[in-house]
């Protein structure tokens, strides 16, 4: 298994080699999800009359959330000795448990990921690789009034809940149990930046990836990489 120092967390190392899930169960886990999301888009397209977007579009992403919680507990947490706490749902130890200072970190992770976004955008637009250019979110995804407020809740409470324990707690926690830290990080990054399902973002969504991913390893918990993560949702939403 790779050392790496700087980032290295001694409680979380020990945690991920006594994880009762490997990098086996992590692709299952990755397959479930992948063929649940293109019989969604099937679905999706077949029963759309039209192009127009509205509040139900972020059904299916709804659905896709609970799939990854489900795929979490089959093929992670059923697993004997497995418990939320295995996940990272714990408060961050050590030095990091202080309130202040984890929630200190996030939010330095957060502008780190904030930074890197407008970056590689300004640097895409310059250069002038449009499809390479992150398109907003449309307004008309969020509808308005009690549609608007439940596509909210979905894009930064549901959505961020989900993928932290599918791709933090559950994938890169089995990836770097199965190839070390730095490779661990790098493909569960992949992973979660390819999930998104667009070209134009996968360079910001692999470096937000690999941020939460340290934010995890630091402090051996979910929270800090969920709080920054909900909060970028929340800040991309409110600027619609």
């Amino acid at each position: 298994m790779n050392e790496t120092p700087n980032i290295r967390n001694e409680e979380l190392q020990e945690q991920n080699d006594c994880l009762p899930w490997n990098a086996v169960d992590a692709l299952y886990g990755m397959a479930c999800v992948a063929i649940g999301a293109a019989l969604l888009l099937t679905i999706t397209a077949t029963v759309r009359s039209d192009s127009n977007l509205n509040p139900t579009n972020l059904a299916p992403l709804s659905i896709l959330h609970l799939m990854m919680l489900f795929s979490v507990w089959a093929f992670g947490l059923r697993k004997s000795g497995a418990n939320v706490g295995t996940l990272g749902l714990l408060m961050p130890k050590g030095k990091w448990q202080s309130l202040t200072k984890w929630l200190s970190l996030s939010i330095g992770g957060l502008v780190a990921s904030l930074l890197i976004h407008a970056i590689y955008v300004l640097t895409v637009t310059y250069i002038g690789i449009e499809y390479l250019t992150p398109p907003p979110i449309p307004d008309e995804l969020l509808g308005g009034g009690l549609d608007r407020l439940i596509s909210a809740g979905v894009l930064v409470i549901i959505g961020p809940f989900a993928e932290e324990l599918f791709f933090r707690g559950f994938i890169l926690a089995a990836m770097i149990k199965s190839i070390g830290i730095v490779p661990g990080i790098t493909i569960a990054s992949l992973i979660f930046a390819i999930s998104h399902g667009e070209v134009a973002i996968i360079v910001p969504v692999f470096a937000s990836g690999v941020i939460l991913s340290l934010l995890y390893i630091k402090t051996g918990s979910l929270w800090p990489p969920l709080a920054a993560h909900s909060t970028q949702n929340y800040l991309a939403v409110a600027l619609i």
